[in-house]
C-alpha cells in the first residue's frame, strides 16, 4: 500500500492489483420464499486507489476508485469500480465506521482498508438504481454486465487468468481533484 497524496483529514492510498475473498449477501429465491445468502468470491482486483477522510476520533469515510495502471499524477482518470455499496457521485462506500485507536495513521489506514475487504456486500438498491442511471457497471462480460457484477463469472476469469482484470475497460468517473472536491467536504462538514 501506499500513500499517493495526503493533506489534512484526507489520505489517497493505493494497492497493487490482487485477489480477494470478498462476502456478497444476495437473495436467493423470489417472494416469500426468498432468503438472504452470505456468498464467498475470489476476484481479481485492478489498481485500487482509496481515499479515507478522517478526523482523530474515526474515518468519515471511504471512497475507491479502480484504474489498469498505477496513479502517477492527480490529473489521471478514476474509474467507477464494479461493486455493490457505492455512491456513483463520489465513489463512497458504504460501510460502517472505523474508530481511530492506533498510534500510528498508517495502522488506522490499514484497520479502514481492512474493514472494507470484511464487508458483506449488500445490493442497496437505491444505491443500484442511481449506479445503474450514471452507466457505472463495467459491460465486460467477464464481470458480468450493464446492470451489475457477476460474481460467479467474475471468480471464474480471476482463477483462470487474475491479469484479465488490468484489461478491463472502466467506466470512466473524473480525475483525482474530482474526488478530493467531495472528500474535502466530507471532512469540513465532520469538523465544524
Amino acid at each position: 500500500m501506499w500513500l499517493r497524496y495526503a493533506e489534512d483529514g484526507i489520505a489517497v492510498l493505493e494497492t497493487p492489483p490482487c485477489r480477494r475473498t470478498i462476502t456478497a449477501r444476495e437473495c436467493k429465491g423470489r417472494g416469500d420464499k426468498a432468503l438472504m445468502a452470505l456468498n464467498h468470491y475470489y476476484l481479481a482486483f485492478p489498481w485500487l486507489v482509496f481515499t479515507i477522510c478522517y478526523n482523530r476520533k474515526h474515518h468519515i469515510t471511504l471512497h475507491l476508485a479502480f484504474r489498469n495502471e498505477s496513479l502517477r499524477q492527480r490529473d489521471q482518470s478514476l474509474f467507477y469500480p464494479n461493486l455493490w455499496n457505492v455512491y456513483h457521485t463520489d465513489l463512497r462506500i458504504c460501510m460502517e465506521s472505523v474508530y481511530f485507536g492506533y498510534q500510528e495513521e498508517e495502522t488506522f489506514f490499514k484497520a479502514v482498508i481492512s474493514s472494507f475487504w470484511n464487508s458483506a456486500w449488500t445490493q442497496s438498491a437505491s444505491l443500484h438504481d442511481s449506479y445503474l442511471k450514471a452507466n457505472s457497471y463495467s459491460k465486460d462480460r467477464r464481470l458480468g454486465d450493464a446492470h451489475g457484477p457477476n460474481w460467479k463469472t467474475w471468480e471464474q476469469y480471476s482463477k483462470s487468468d487474475p491479469n484479465f482484470i488490468t484489461t478491463v475497460c472502466w467506466p470512466r468517473y473524473g480525475v483525482l481533484d474530482d474526488l478530493l472536491r467531495y472528500a474535502r467536504l466530507s471532512t469540513k462538514n465532520q469538523s465544524s
